[in-house]
């Protein structure tokens, strides 16, 4: 018994020395905790906002008389965070998700730690505080952020690194809605544009587990329990085809509008770049006061059956109408007979029994379309009211993302499609709510140019399956047509707007040398350097490695820095170099080498840097390059078409600048 103990002591000590030595090993159980932290991190996101929302708006020991709390309240929420912006967390404006992309192709995915807390109170701030921006981008960028965190923690390669942020940015996804397939397939079609197999398998496990503590604290319910839609008739598929036209062009107009706002606004004079977010809080509290709860979502109680109930009640008490000899006639009354659109409707005494926020309501209202439960008049007035509001708090720099906003959009334009439809022939097709869930799909594969993602997060967000083939021809109607229209997705519009090119064109990498992108200005580290030099010069410099070379200045090896920990942690800080840097098995790069060779060595043996060498005959170090550089260099591709795209980019910063100035 004592030998047994004595072995497995022995057996942990060495799994200690390696994870101490190498803490790549842990990856897979770093995949694990980045998934649950996401998980976690997802649903405490979405409670927050929730409680917030419940406070500022809606507690009931807090004077709110005559709700003029609906306009101050988006005001001070706006104000405090453009203070928090501007002077803690410059990297938490926006949805998060061009952020995250930044980082993940520029950067390895490697994201300063405090923008955690700071995306996570800033989008607090302005969801919870009624602002028309959705809690999904942020969501995804806290939780990709965590990814980060948790790599530099563990001091990981930056490739696992970034590996992380994928898994805890596609978990996000899954926990905000309930939507595990849809978050894999976010990250592999939206935040790295390619179906990598070595990514899938960990993605895989960082969505379930996400998935699985959202269900576990939240309950097992899709985000919307609506009917199940079905096709009616094969001659329906027409009407189909008209929502995901409709979509494409209202995207185009969309995106264009948002990017046409953004330029304006932030050309726009204040007295402090602070109070940007404010414009979005000014705009968001007049229309709180002045238009009806119905569309603003201010003290949302908009069901249509609720609606008509209640109104009848209130007539069947009035002592006007008690004295009519039948008032059942008054259950005959159309929606839209009973509900009047009458300006500074919202100023009415709250009823805290059945009041919902702005961030909760815009779920509400998407459940209520989709279950046939909003007038043809109050659809419209949606439409045209989320599509201002967006694009208006967008441009401010309000942070939050637009993902569920898109979303919203779309189940209102398909909707009015639908109601239009079932005016004129409503005996040959569905409720105007089935053209809504398939609007939700279609105008979010317009915007995200991501059609795949669409399909599999409506079919995950509503379990509603049985109308899958009008949800693949509206969706991929509305994608061929908006990539016609304009090319990129939002997202990658943003990033083009700000200068940031990802890279988007196809390269024979086989054609391209070595020498053509290399640094050439190298430093390299002799054989007879102790390990307490090398130390220095990683700290001196903060380079990830060094080549080594021996005397005759000939390429021995590379030396990384968490080569150096065994030999530091015991104690051998004199020792050289020589033996760690000659143990480092790289197959060598030469200047005349092409690109593909590269890549298939920093892809085969995991890493970010490799000493480029002059031939095979004097194996002399004439270069480093990197993973990062072989991006730039796709990234900037010089064909006319994307210099007169850079040019354009350089022109407009310049403009922006000297306003700004």
């Amino acid at each position: 018994m004592a030998n047994l103990f004595t072995n497995l002591n022995l057996k942990l000590n060495d799994l200690y020395k390696k994870i101490i030595i190498n803490p790549d090993a842990l990856l897979p159980f770093l995949i694990i905790l980045v998934g649950l932290l996401s998980g976690f991190a997802a649903v405490s996101f979405k409670v927050a906002i929730h409680l917030f929302e419940d406070l500022v708006f809606y507690d009931k020991t807090l004077p709110f008389a005559y709700n003029f709390h609906f306009f101050y309240i988006p005001l001070i929420c706006a104000f405090f965070s453009g203070l928090l912006l501007y002077y803690f967390f410059p990297e938490s404006g926006g949805g998060g998700i061009t952020q995250l992309k930044k980082a993940l192709y520029y950067n390895y995915g490697i994201i300063p730690s405090k923008e955690i807390i700071g995306k996570f109170l800033v989008a607090l701030l302005c969801i919870g505080g009624g602002m028309a921006v959705g809690p999904e981008g942020p969501t995804i960028f806290i939780c990709g952020a965590l990814g980060s965190w948790i790599g530099k923690i563990f001091h990981i390669k930056r490739s696992n690194i970034r590996s992380l942020v994928i898994c805890g940015a596609a978990g996000g996804l899954s926990a905000a809605f309930n939507t595990p397939i849809s978050g894999i397939m976010f990250a592999l079609e939206d935040l790295i544009g390619n179906f990598s197999t070595q990514i899938i398998g960990s993605t895989i496990i960082a969505c379930v587990l996400a998935s699985t503590l959202q269900r576990l604290l939240l309950g097992n319910m899709p985000s919307f329990v609506v009917p199940k839609y079905t096709l009616t008739q094969p001659l329906e598929l027409f009407f189909y085809l008209f929502v995901g036209l409709f979509c494409a062009l209202l995207a185009y107009f969309f995106i264009k509008l948002l990017l046409f706002l953004k330029n304006k606004i932030s050309a726009t004079n204040v007295p402090h770049k602070s109070l940007y977010p404010v414009i979005g809080g000014l705009f968001i509290g007049i229309c709180a006061i002045v238009l009806p709860p119905d569309i603003t979502g201010f003290n949302y109680i908009s069901k249509q059956q609720i609606k008509k109930n209640e109104t009848i009640e209130g007539l069947k008490k009035s002592a006007e109408f008690r004295k009519q000899e039948d008032i059942s006639e008054l259950e005959e009354i159309p929606h839209e007979a009973q509900t009047k659109f009458k300006l500074f409707s919202a100023l009415k005494k709250t009823n805290n029994d059945k009041s919902v926020g702005p961030a909760t309501a815009v779920y509400k209202q998407m459940e209520d379309v989709m279950t046939n439960n909003l007038s043809g008049k109050l659809i419209l007035f949606l439409l045209i009211y989320k599509i201002i509001a967006i694009a208006i708090c967008f441009g401010a720099g309000v942070p939050g993302g637009i993902f569920a906003p898109t979303i919203f959009i779309g189940a209102m334009a398909g909707a009015v499609i639908g109601y239009i439809v079932n005016i004129f022939v409503p005996h040959l097709t569905a409720d105007y709510g089935a053209y809504a869930l398939v609007g939700m799909g279609a105008f979010f594969a317009a915007v995200m140019k991501s059609p795949i993602t669409s399909i599999l997060i409506i079919f995950e967000m509503t379990h509603n399956y049985e109308i899958i083939l009008p949800l693949m021809l509206a969706n991929m109607t509305s994608f061929s047509v908006s990539r016609a229209l304009f090319k990129h997705s939002i997202y990658d519009a943003i990033m083009i707007e700000s200068g940031i090119h990802l890279p988007t064109e196809n390269v024979d990498f086989k054609m391209e040398d070595v020498s053509k992108i290399m640094n050439k200005n190298v430093i390299t580290l002799s054989i007879n350097t102790t390990i307490s030099e090398a130390e220095k010069m990683f700290n001196t410099y903060n380079f990830y490695s060094f080549p080594v070379v021996d005397e005759n200045n000939k390429y021995v090896g590379i030396l990384k820095r968490y080569m150096l920990r065994e030999s530091l942690i015991n104690g051998n800080s004199q020792n050289t170099i020589e033996k760690i840097a000659r143990a480092e098995r790289i197959p060598r790069l030469y200047q005349h080498d092409n690109l593909d060779i590269a890549i298939k060595i920093f892809y085969s043996f995991q890493t970010t840097v490799l000493p480029v060498l002059d031939n095979p005959q004097d194996n002399n170090v004439v270069g480093i390059i990197t993973q990062n550089d072989i991006i730039k260099f796709y990234a900037n591709i010089s064909n006319e078409k994307k210099v007169n795209r850079l040019s354009e980019t350089i022109d407009y910063l310049k403009i922006k600048y000297k306003k700004n100035n």
